[in-house]
């Protein structure tokens, strides 16, 4: 590759950038280590020890003891998560030692909206590293090192960060599930590791605006057209153009959410014109793009909007 050239992401990257996973702490959970209790986790969701004994997290039959400087991911939206206190041997807890007997755990929602490729990874998993632990990863101890410290803080801009940290364990361990040698389920990740369709692939979830077809595509993957869509079909789920059509509506759910006209986002997303990007959004969204920007512009001020 030429001097100042930019480097092709390699595939799991190209999926992840895909994915636009993002995590949020949703409420803080504050209770005496040596009380029995259990809160419900959302999910997908998380929930981040921040400090005291060890807990247990729970979802369906899998259970998953967590310390201090632990995290632990919930996938799978359609099951229910709990996590719970461990049985305790210590001290009663009284007036003067109740700080010694805190145990703080952060719950949270993960935004898998654009995640459909993770449906061949199991619904729960614990990331398997602490902070400060020699087995974890150094981007993994750093992370859950700062977002201990940050959750703790309690200054003015803490939990952002304590979001973005989250983020990228979560992110760490999306590509230890994807650097694991299984096969997948369809999905963008299975056609981006496919020796014949991958490039294209790649280009396409770059670059859904541009002019594609079938016949382009497979001229690029030096394949004839049906067996360019029997491969496409059959790595992803998806006929080709449907999969076009797909991110270009995920890209228009995105533009809407900002003040760009219709026109430009029209431009943006592949469209000649306002009424074909509002033909394709209705038909694929089942509301007309006015209506979406709307309700996103209603769901963005309901927070700040509703009663103290």
């Amino acid at each position: 590759m030429s001097i100042g050239s930019l480097p092709v992401l390699d595939a799991v990257s190209q999926f992840i950038e895909q994915l636009h996973l993002r995590c949020f702490v949703t409420h803080e959970q504050a209770m005496l280590s040596d009380a029995s209790w259990e809160v419900s986790i959302p999910t997908p969701g998380f929930c981040f020890v921040v400090d005291g004994p060890p807990c247990e997290c729970r979802s369906g039959d899998d259970l998953v003891p967590l310390v201090a400087g632990e995290v632990c991911f919930f996938f799978d939206g359609s099951q229910s998560a709990k996590v719970r206190s461990s049985p305790y041997e210590g001290p009663t807890s009284t007036a003067h030692s109740v700080r010694d007997h805190l145990q703080r755990v952060l719950l949270g929602t993960v935004d898998l909206s654009r995640a459909a490729g993770l449906n061949a990874q199991p619904g729960f998993l614990a990331h398997p590293a602490r902070a400060g632990h020699d087995s974890a990863s150094p981007l993994a101890r750093f992370a859950l090192t700062h977002g201990m410290a940050e959750a703790t803080a309690g200054e003015a801009g803490g939990l952002a960060l304590v979001n973005q940290l989250l983020t990228t364990i979560c992110l760490d361990v999306v590509r230890s599930l994807l650097a694991e040698d299984r096969p997948f389920d369809p999905s963008w990740l299975a056609a981006l590791t496919d020796a014949d369709i991958g490039n294209v692939t790649a280009q396409v979830l770059n670059c859904p605006e541009k002019n594609w077809s079938v016949k382009v595509m497979a001229e690029m993957a030096a394949m004839g057209r049906s067996t360019f869509a029997r491969r496409f079909v059959q790595l992803t789920g998806m006929s080709p153009m449907d999969a076009v059509a797909g991110l270009r509506m995920q890209r228009g759910q995105d533009l809407l959410r900002t003040t760009l006209s219709l026109k430009q986002i029209a431009k943006e997303c592949g469209y000649a014109s306002i009424s074909a990007f509002a033909a394709s959004f209705k038909r694929r969204c089942g509301m007309t793009p006015k209506a979406y920007r709307e309700i996103s512009a209603d769901n963005a001020a309901a927070p700040a909007d509703a009663p103290a």
